[in-house]
C-alpha cells in the first residue's frame, strides 16, 4: 500500500486564538482524535470502490515538521530557480 502521510494543523493565534492550547494531537479531546481517524479511514473510499486506507496512527509535531521539510526539499529539487 502506498504511503500517504497527512499533516493536521491549527491556525496561528493571530488568525484564530481558539486553538492556542493545542500543541499536539493528544491535546485534542479523545473524541476529536477519533473523528479525525474515522475521516482518514474512509475518505478515499468515496465514491464507492476507490482505495482502501490502512492507518498507522498519529505521529508527533516533530514528525510533522520533518514531513513538511522533506516535502519542501523535494519540491525545491523539482523546481530549481
Amino acid at each position: 500500500m502506498e504511503k500517504d502521510d497527512k499533516i493536521i494543523a491549527v491556525p496561528a493565534s493571530k488568525i484564530d486564538p481558539t486553538y492556542d492550547d493545542i500543541k499536539t494531537i493528544t491535546d485534542l479531546p479523545k473524541i476529536e482524535q477519533q473523528r479525525l481517524e474515522a475521516f482518514f479511514r474512509v475518505y478515499k473510499e468515496l465514491p464507492e470502490g476507490r482505495k482502501k486506507v490502512e492507518l498507522a496512527g498519529f505521529n508527533d509535531a516533530a514528525a510533522a515538521k520533518q514531513e513538511i521539510k522533506s516535502a519542501w526539499e523535494a519540491w525545491k529539487a523539482k523546481n530549481p530557480q
